[in-house]
């Protein structure tokens, strides 16, 4: 069972991390930004949790295609660990997969190029992993499965 409050998404890059985040009623994904540092995004999310609580950060889990775990999987969890203990927030993973491509085609008719444009794929990227989660937990809902995730 979820929480009170609202549900945050990350996209964990080597480069660049991109967040979402959702509204209070758990329908929407809103764009939070793109950070550079591990650093940068506990302390976006430190920010966000004062002003309203977050129930739940999502983070994206780069599966391979067939589903196993490998490198990036594995440093994505890791993250997930350190996440858990710099906020002491609830940290949940989600399919990731194919979530760069699905930002692409949203962005296909955008003009951004170079880094600005990578940087619109990571927050999409976000918007579209945390879009899923909270899809996922409306049908749970509906099935009266409850809100649970991971």
């Amino acid at each position: 069972m979820i929480g009170p409050g609202r549900v945050v998404a990350v996209d964990h890059g080597r480069k660049r991390t991109g967040v979402a985040f959702s509204d209070r009623g758990l329908t929407f994904a809103f764009p939070g930004g793109v950070f550079e540092s591990e650093a940068a995004v506990v302390d976006y999310l430190r920010r966000l949790h004062a002003e309203s609580p977050v129930a739940r950060v999502v983070v994206g889990m780069p599966f391979n295609m067939d589903g196993s775990v490998g490198p990036r999987a594995r440093e994505v969890a890791a993250f997930c660990e350190r996440l858990r203990g710099a906020l002491g927030l609830d940290v949940a993973t989600w399919d990731e997969r194919l979530t760069s491509c699905q930002a692409e085609e949203l962005l296909a008719g955008a003009r951004a190029r170079g880094r600005k444009g990578k940087a619109q794929v990571d927050v999409v990227s976000a918007q579209v992993i945390l879009q899923s989660y909270l899809e996922h937990l409306a049908r749970e809902a509906r099935a009266g499965g409850g809100t649970g995730g991971d």
